[in-house]
């Protein structure tokens, strides 16, 4: 029963596409993602929900670096933005909770909603360009590793943000050359690390699904 079994498992390519780190079938991926749905639904909720309370507490260092004006209201809007987007994908991830795709579009959508209100919060705090790099930093490993979202998507908000950020050190006034070469290498680091650790963790999942579905098969 297990040779049968194992040669079955053993006729069905489940071998990974290399740039994307999925299965080469659809119908396998398709398998992996239902057999993960609640466990990627629940980190997404946890994971967004720690973000929108450290998102809305920075606002604090908003109001010590610029005092309350119109402008700290005006980024205090942009980051109760990112929570009505939050709550926008925890609705729809009820609304649909065996939605496969429902996951990817609520994190990819939180992501690029958070970091437009970072820019927006660069525009208005342009000489901490070295702890917004850092800020930066953090959020890049934060997409690649913490929310659960799909390698391409997380690879894809991640460089456009880079792009973003570079633009406006390239602009800032406040940035010197050094700086910039720092800033940009650090991110370039934040990025490369992102991406070999992110599809290091799928590839690895994927692995362990296949593990599980030859002992199935076996019994």
């Amino acid at each position: 029963t297990f040779d049968s079994a194992t040669q079955g498992h053993n006729s069905i390519d489940d071998s990974l596409v290399p740039a994307t780190a999925t299965f080469r079938q659809a119908d396998v991926e398709a398998r992996f993602q239902r057999a993960t749905l609640q466990e990627t639904q629940s980190q997404l909720r946890k994971t967004m929900s720690f973000g929108v309370i450290f998102e809305l507490a920075f606002w604090l260092t908003d109001v010590a670096a610029l005092g309350y004006n119109r402008t700290t209201q005006a980024m205090l809007l942009a980051r109760l933005m990112v929570a009505l987007t939050v709550a926008i994908g925890f609705y729809l991830l009820a609304k649909y909770p065996r939605s496969l795709s429902m996951p990817r579009f609520a994190a990819t959508l939180a992501e690029v909603a958070a970091m437009a209100t970072f820019m927006f919060i660069i525009l208005n705090r342009p000489s901490e360009f070295h702890w917004h790099g850092m800020s930066m930093s953090i959020m890049l490993l934060v997409y690649y590793l913490f929310i659960p979202n799909s390698f391409v998507n997380a690879c894809c908000v991640s460089f456009a943000a880079t792009v973003a950020f570079t633009l406006l050190a390239l602009n800032a006034d406040e940035v010197n050359k050094s700086d910039l070469v720092t800033l940009t290498l650090s991110l370039v680091l934040a990025n490369a690390f992102g991406v070999l650790a992110a599809h290091r963790q799928a590839r690895q999942s994927r692995q362990e699904f296949q593990s599980r579905e030859i002992e199935c098969q076996a019994m």
